[in-house]
């Protein structure tokens, strides 16, 4: 059929080119919303960089909106557009829960979210509106439209059109983001072998979202055939196995504990809460601030989360443990049969209460990985933190001997919602977020506070060791920089970059008070917790270090970078069942 002007006149012309629009603004939104930024100034200051920010989202637009010329209706197009919404909604949420992207071990872990709906909602702001309403202006133009005929020649045309600008972007893709000269696929590869410095994060920030549906999948193939080379066993290099082995002790000598043991694992619990005051001058969690200017104290204030894809359970495996996430998926969930480390197996009564009545993150097996010979949880879903402080005081004073309990709190939970009658006067500005969050901070110290007075009480604190400390951080760059203007405005102590979790610890090995505001790791907090109870001899070291120490502080034997990658080898290897069974 011969191409004339009446041709490109008429509506499918019309549609292809607003479809792509909506297509490739989305895209821009996205990046926006995310990063913060679109690239307008490199026009002038890098034109190439520019160049290859627009490319990259030209390529999906034009591709998918090629299609329209194959069919005489074109509904069709406002069901691809509300299905790009909802891939681009879900990743929005995702990366602001996160700062991560979603993959296919991401989704198919959904079950999580069961009774957490609230919780997604948090997430959803007047951003992740906008993709729907662009989608309800671009139906309206297919509706008043009157496309009849099918268009194969301009169909050839604008797939010939998207290839182009997908030569162009791999063009201005090849040594930009990763130094090197292979195709994005080769990249993919080698970030699934673990064999890259970048990270799937890198390359939805230079390409697009719509871009990474499809290497979602081929990044999972790779993923899956690397680790099904571990059904064979792991294969650790000659520099991996030596530095494993610096990590283990050859003996230890020492079979029971020096103090009782509490650990309470705050849910989302961030530093600079314990610094933030209300308008009346008072400190919002004044007993956890209590607690750091007590005697035989550590406060680490700077503890970096490094919880993945497995959040809370990624959390309590770095405490209990001292090993770092795998790289994709979580632990708790592919490998809770594994043999673990732990502290929990110096005593004989070890308890962990849980808030969640129900097998989130597999805390039914996790629980006995981690040696707890007690599991207590509530026996209704509606509770708070309360509630679950008097359920470990209870079970801690019906027990003789030696004692370890972990506390699971549930209560500074997003959506922040799980308080009631707490309202502490705050500027009226204030984001609603930042709001239900210091108020549920401020009612799960005051359990805390109370449960520490009632062991002190019962003559409890003088042989036990408290540890007070965060699973994971809650608020990532995106939110953080929603807050920024108005802790800019009021000077608060708000970080802008990167929030932390605080480490307090209370024992009767800490002379005075250590006070370390450099940067550490959550993996620091085993080690530390093993040299506080009297088993710093333990046959695993961990991969932090004891943040008393400032010599080790100095002197780490394995870099982060390095920890994550071996401990997902270790972990899928179930190492630590091998090696005990060597001996």
């Amino acid at each position: 059929m011969k191409i004339t002007i009446q041709h490109i006149k008429e509506t499918s012309w019309e549609i292809f080119t607003v479809f792509a629009f909506t297509i490739f603004l989305k895209c821009i939104l996205f990046h926006y919303f995310c990063y913060g930024y679109v690239a307008v100034s490199s026009l002038w200051m890098s034109p190439v960089d520019f160049f290859a920010f627009y490319v990259s989202k030209l390529v999906s637009a034009v591709l998918i909106a090629s299609f329209v010329f194959l069919f005489k209706k074109q509904w069709w197009t406002i069901i691809m557009s509300l299905l790009i919404d909802v891939w681009m909604i879900a990743n929005l949420v995702y990366f602001r829960s996160y700062g991560l992207f979603l993959n296919v071990d991401a989704l198919s872990m959904a079950g999580n979210l069961s009774g957490f709906t609230k919780s997604i909602l948090t997430y959803l702001n007047w951003k992740t509106l906008v993709f729907l309403l662009i989608t309800i202006l671009f139906s309206i133009c297919v509706f008043i439209s009157k496309s009849k005929e099918k268009k194969y020649n301009l169909f050839i045309i604008s797939l010939c059109l998207a290839f182009l600008f997908y030569g162009l972007d791999l063009l201005f893709y090849t040594g930009k983001v990763f130094p090197t000269n292979d195709s994005r696929i080769v990249q993919v590869k080698k970030i699934a072998e673990g064999r890259s410095s970048a990270s799937m994060s890198h390359y939805v920030e230079s390409s697009s979202i719509i871009h990474y549906f499809p290497i979602m999948f081929i990044y999972q193939k790779y993923r899956t055939d690397y680790l099904d080379s571990y059904s064979i066993g792991v294969e650790f290099s000659e520099d991996e196995q030596k530095t494993i082995n610096s990590l283990f002790r050859v003996k230890a000598t020492k079979d029971t504990a020096k103090t009782n043991l509490i650990i309470v694992l705050v849910e989302s619990l961030e530093s600079w809460a314990l610094q933030f005051k209300d308008e009346k001058g008072d400190y919002v969690a004044p007993n956890m601030k209590r607690l750091i200017d007590s005697d035989s104290i550590l406060y680490c204030s700077k503890i970096k989360s490094q919880a993945l894809y497995g959040n809370s359970g990624d959390g309590q495996m770095i405490v209990n443990s001292g090993l770092l996430p795998i790289q994709t998926g979580a632990a708790c969930m592919i490998f809770g049969k594994n043999k673990y480390p732990n502290f929990a197996h110096y005593y004989q009564n070890a308890t962990n209460v849980n808030a969640s009545n129900n097998n989130v993150w597999n805390q039914y097996e996790m629980n006995v990985c981690y040696n707890y010979s007690d599991y207590v949880i509530p026996k209704h879903s509606k509770v708070n933190d309360a509630e679950i402080f008097n359920m470990a005081y209870e079970s801690i004073i019906t027990k003789s001997g030696r004692f370890c309990t972990q506390i699971i709190t549930i209560s500074t939970h997003v959506p922040f919602e799980n308080v009631a009658n707490i309202n502490l006067p705050f500027k009226k500005d204030m984001p609603q977020n930042m709001r239900g969050y210091l108020n549920c901070i401020h009612y799960t110290d005051s359990c805390i506070g109370d449960f520490i007075n009632r062991l002190e009480s019962q003559s409890l604190l003088s042989n036990s060791t408290i540890v007070v400390t965060g699973d994971h951080t809650v608020f990532k760059k995106a939110l953080l920089d929603e807050f920024a203007p108005f802790a800019q405005k009021y000077n608060y102590p708000i970080p802008q970059d990167e929030s932390y979790c605080p480490f307090i610890v209370y024992s009767p090995a800490i002379q005075g008070r250590v006070m370390v505001d450099e940067l550490c790791y959550q993996m620091d907090i085993f080690p530390t917790i093993m040299h506080c109870i009297g088993v710093d001899d333990y046959y695993w070291k961990g991969f932090g270090v004891n943040v008393m120490d400032s010599v080790a502080m100095r002197n780490r034997v394995i870099s982060e970078k390095d920890a994550y990658r071996l401990s997902d080898k270790m972990i899928r290897d179930n190492y630590f069942y091998k090696r005990q069974n060597e001996k």
